[in-house]
């Protein structure tokens, strides 16, 4: 039901803010080669840390990669294109089956693949602080469109991953609550016990 709600709140959220810039294809194919020098660099940090959150929910969903009815291997790759506009959908149609065992050789990089995310979030976050203006990331968020709709996804992301850490591991899944780094530290943590459903 709230991977519902937040679906259709995601299709709703252009509609209720400002208009997308009109070169937005054009700009965000410049945000993807790394022409940032006419962006501001905190709306820079937002947009590849879009890619972040993919890589570590994908982690966190691993079990489900092959999992039946529905598995989520190929919405977790969508996610990376669309944000929780591609994950939701699994949430919502996946019905109730029993996950796959995770791969052996898979879980032995998960800390490793958790780690090289978090520094990538660091870094982005250090560079956004050292030249970047907050301020200029709430101005864009209030009159670009497309800046306000990936914080909406950014938002619904961050709840993906606390619901579905708190369903997986009832003790620790309160460290998602700091977005991006509680979940790195959620599966950086040893001996996390086996998921026993998604939720969201």
């Amino acid at each position: 039901m709230l991977a519902a709600l937040l679906w259709l709140l995601l299709f709703a959220v252009p509609w209720l803010g400002p208009p997308i810039r009109p070169d937005a294809g054009a700009w965000v194919l410049d945000l993807m080669t790394g022409r940032w020098s006419e962006t501001e660099p905190w709306v820079v940090v937002h947009f590849m840390l879009m890619g972040v959150w993919p890589m570590l929910i994908g982690l966190q969903l691993r079990r489900f990669w092959r999992g039946r009815p529905l598995p989520a291997a190929p919405f977790c790759a969508a996610a990376f294109g669309v944000g929780a506009y591609g994950l939701l959908p699994w949430f919502v149609f996946r019905g109730v089956g029993p996950h796959t065992r995770p791969m052996p050789r898979l879980e032995r990089f998960v800390p490793w693949f958790a780690a090289a995310t978090g520094l990538s979030a660091l870094g982005l976050l250090t560079y956004g602080l050292v030249v970047g203006a907050p301020a200029a990331w709430v101005a864009a968020a209030r009159t670009d469109g497309f800046v306000w709709t990936m914080a909406a996804d950014f938002w619904v992301l961050w709840v993906v991953s606390a619901a579905t850490a708190r369903e997986a591991d009832p003790r620790r899944w309160r460290r998602t609550l700091v977005p991006v780094f509680g979940t790195v530290a959620l599966l950086l943590a040893p001996s996390s016990p086996p998921a026993r459903d998604a939720a969201a």
